[in-house]
């Protein structure tokens, strides 16, 4: 019993020195506590001094404020209220906007294209003489062809009649009665035979031909005046260089060549005769009728037989050359830039114009390439307000050379 006793009171006293030194060790000593109290009443300190300086401010700025609106109040009550004039300094775009200022500097771009061009023809053709400028397509002779053609057959049958006219009077005045000649449709048969597989022919190289008056657009119509300008600058030292633009106008293309005209005098004569077949007369006269029979628009076949006729004649002599000028597209962009500075006033509106052209120049009498170029030109954006004096300016300087 009493050892029971003796071993509770053992096992309580050693619980009771273990839970005092376990207390001991983690209890702080009076001078580490009194350090941390310290500590602790600095921070409350300084986050109560830090709102007192932010209540401080914060008063001062609402006096401030309350002194700002007492100054508004008094000048409102001075001057009155002004109400919002409902303009934002925006720039508001409609359709075709800036479509002129483009085609401004589009002209520019073609007069720097047409500078390239002339440069480049003088490099490649220094001795050229005679430039025929066209737009879009080169002339086309099927017309001359057709027309030389059918005066070829025409003169065959004619000098064919005329033999068989001379035999019919040798027979009749050795036996004083007419002898029936063998009859003419084979002959014309095979004329007729012979057109048709020439037309068939031709069909192959122009797939299609009309009659009527060649149309310029305005912007090919442009370029062809920049380039006829520019090509006198450039070979200003030959005199004699002559440029033409036989789309828009000719005085020599007006009037039948000498080659043309003898071919018309044939053909009038040969209806004229009155023979007993009467084939080749009735054949002329049908070739005539058809080639001054004007259309619905008052043009006529033999307007453009004399018209390319002249051409042809023009293009073979010595050192003249035929430029073609493929079509030419003018192209503008516009765009708006919104920043600080067209919030202030500044003009937010751009626009660009540019082009791009080719040509093909060709020897007259041989028809070989002799010179060629593709150029674009971009003329970079600008605002409206500028393109005035960059377009004038351009202009001067280019007619002042």
């Amino acid at each position: 019993m009493l050892t029971d006793i003796t071993s509770s009171s053992f096992s309580a006293l050693h619980f009771l020195l273990f839970f005092f030194f376990t207390v001991l060790s983690v209890t702080p000593n009076s001078a580490e506590a009194a350090s941390l109290n310290l500590q602790e009443d600095k921070v409350i300190q300084k986050f109560k001094d830090e709102t007192a300086r932010l209540e401080a401010e914060t008063a001062a700025i609402n006096a401030q404020k309350a002194k700002v609106d007492a100054e508004i109040a008094l000048i409102k009550a001075q001057t009155g209220t002004v109400s919002d004039s409902g303009y934002k300094g925006e720039a508001s775009l409609v359709t075709d906007a800036g479509k002129a200022e483009a085609m401004m500097l589009g002209a520019v771009a073609l007069n720097k294209i047409a500078d390239k061009f002339a440069a480049q023809l003088k490099k490649d053709l220094p001795s050229a003489k005679t430039f025929l400028l066209y737009s879009d397509k080169l002339p086309d002779f099927h017309a001359l062809a057709l027309f030389n053609i059918r005066y070829e057959a025409l003169k065959q049958q004619a000098k064919q009649e005329a033999e068989k006219g001379e035999k019919r009077d040798v027979a009749n005045d050795e036996s004083g009665r007419s002898v029936k000649s063998a009859p003419f449709l084979p002959v014309i048969g095979k004329v007729g035979s012979t057109l048709d597989f020439t037309k068939n022919l031709l069909s192959f190289f122009k797939t299609d031909y009309s009659f009527s008056p060649v149309d310029i657009s305005l912007d090919n119509a442009m370029l062809l005046n920049a380039l006829a300008l520019s090509v006198r600058k450039e070979y200003i030292a030959s005199r004699s260089v002559k440029v033409e633009l036989p789309e828009l106008y000719d005085v020599d293309l007006c009037l039948p060549g000498q080659k043309v005209t003898d071919q018309l005098q044939d053909i009038i004569g040969w209806a004229a005769v009155d023979t007993k077949d009467k084939a080749c007369s009735q054949e002329a006269r049908d070739f005539l009728t058809k080639l001054t029979t004007p259309d619905d628009k008052y043009h006529t076949i033999l307007a453009d037989v004399v018209r390319q006729a002249a051409i042809k004649q023009k293009l073979e002599v010595q050192n003249t050359v035929m430029i073609l000028l493929q079509p030419t597209k003018l192209s503008g962009t516009t765009y708006t830039k919104k920043n600080i500075l067209s919030s202030l006033g500044a003009n937010p509106f751009h626009v660009m114009g540019g082009a791009i052209a080719s040509y093909t120049a060709f020897d007259g009498p041989t028809g070989a390439v002799v010179s060629s170029m593709l150029f674009p030109w971009h003329g970079g954006y600008h605002s409206v307000s500028e393109v005035q004096k960059i377009v004038n300016s351009d202009m001067e300087s280019g007619y002042s050379q």
